[in-house]
């Protein structure tokens, strides 16, 4: 049995949530870099990083000319944040994703990408370097897939489809369902 641990509060929680998940996979993430990604947990809990649109117009926007470098990195931020969020924790839900053709190699590319753009040093350096890695850590986090059901199954097969997710493979593995660590492509 497990030891309880009492937080003070969400953002001691969701701290030692994503040090506990970093140091089962053996990835360093700077403190900054932690608070920040708590920051934007905490904001998702309160409904923010939806996009209430395709997160390509929102791109778009930010790569503008002429508009002032503070709205500027502010909308790059937007971007980054949004991927972050949305690789992390909900392109997994079908019922989750904002739009139907949400493809997550996009948002895995424009994220990295717009958090280069703010350019403001640390943590955005590191989110950008370590994007795919702190978009499994939020994905581990959030999965806690039982594999108690078909569905469930089916689920996790998908994850582990699109992203080759090995916290979603060592789950199918418990089932007895075994994924190959190789992609491989059909011939159409």
């Amino acid at each position: 049995m497990g030891d309880i641990q009492v937080h003070k509060g969400i953002d001691e929680y969701l701290i030692n949530s994503l040090s506990e998940t970093a140091e089962k996979t053996g990835a360093h993430i700077d403190d900054r870099t932690k608070a920040y990604v708590v920051f934007l947990l905490r904001g998702q809990l309160q409904g923010r990083y939806w996009p209430d649109e395709p997160l390509a117009p929102h791109l778009a926007r930010a790569m503008q000319r002429g508009i002032p470098p503070s709205l500027r990195k502010e909308r790059f931020r937007m971007v980054g944040d949004v991927s972050l969020i949305f690789c992390g924790l909900w392109w997994m839900r079908e019922d989750c994703r904002p739009h139907r053709a949400s493809n997550i190699d996009f948002y895995l590319s424009i994220g990295p990408m717009a958090y280069r753009q703010v350019d403001d040093g640390a943590p955005f350096c590191e989110l950008s370097r370590q994007f795919g890695l702190l978009a499994d850590l939020l994905a581990r986090m959030g999965l806690t897939g039982s594999g108690s059901s078909a569905n469930e199954i089916v689920r996790l097969f998908r994850i582990w489809e699109q992203t080759h997710n090995m916290h979603a493979a060592r789950i199918l593995a418990d089932h007895c369902v075994f994924v190959s660590s190789t992609r491989s492509s059909t011939p159409s």
